[in-house]
């Protein structure tokens, strides 16, 4: 056996301890994942439900990438209801001070 490295029986122990402390965590590991799914596993969020994520895209000024914003239906839902509100309210205002953009 031309350059055999000898390994001590402690060494040896080791390592072997080593592996087997490697196995074991991964057989737990795996066995968890596989027990325990997650409590949304297996169902999908309806349509209207107020707690579903949503992520529109929106265009940012001055650059050519959009940002990605995730709210839920519900905060969809509330920030369309302001966003209505508030140009109701501009265009209202714009009407009773005379300030219409011409034709």
């Amino acid at each position: 056996m031309p350059n055999a490295v000898s390994v001590g029986p402690v060494e040896m122990i080791m390592k072997v301890t080593l592996g087997a402390l490697c196995a074991t965590v991964a057989l737990a590991a795996a066995a968890q994942a596989s027990a325990a799914p997650s409590p949304a596993a297996g169902l999908k969020a309806s349509k209207n439900d107020p707690n579903r994520m949503v992520c529109k895209t929106t265009p940012v000024t001055g650059t050519r990438f959009a940002k990605s914003v995730c709210l839920t239906k519900q905060e969809w839902d509330d920030k369309a209801s302001r966003d209505k509100a508030m140009l109701s309210e501009q265009q209202q205002k714009g009407f009773q001070q005379g300030t219409v953009p011409p034709n």
